[in-house]
């Protein structure tokens, strides 16, 4: 269920083919982007061996390496959210004719 989960953004798509110059295109960047995700997820997974840790945080030492690796953590979840927040409000604005840029 962890993949799927991080795989979440494919629901920005509509929004972001109306952003695109060539709409036409956005499936095709779709798979690209979902296949380049789950090659580097396998080989996450490789690299990890039989026994990975549990938590992201715990694959990274205490100290400030942690802190850090930390907040870029907070700092993804922030922009995120930003992210899937705008898509909302521009679809929601567009379905009741706001002039939302975004479709959907």
């Amino acid at each position: 269920s962890g993949i799927i989960f991080a795989m979440g953004s494919q629901k920005l798509l509509l929004n972001i083919r109306a952003e695109m110059r060539e709409p036409a295109r956005a499936d095709a960047a779709l798979r690209l982007a979902l296949a380049l995700y789950g090659a580097i997820y396998l080989a996450v997974v490789l690299l990890c061996g039989p026994s990975p840790p549990g938590l992201l945080l715990d694959a990274v030492p205490l100290g400030d390496a942690r802190r850090l690796a930390g907040f870029l953590l907070w700092l993804h979840v922030a922009v995120s959210y930003a992210i899937n927040s705008q898509a909302l409000c521009s679809s929601l604005a567009a379905s009741r004719g706001g002039g939302g840029d975004g479709g959907g």
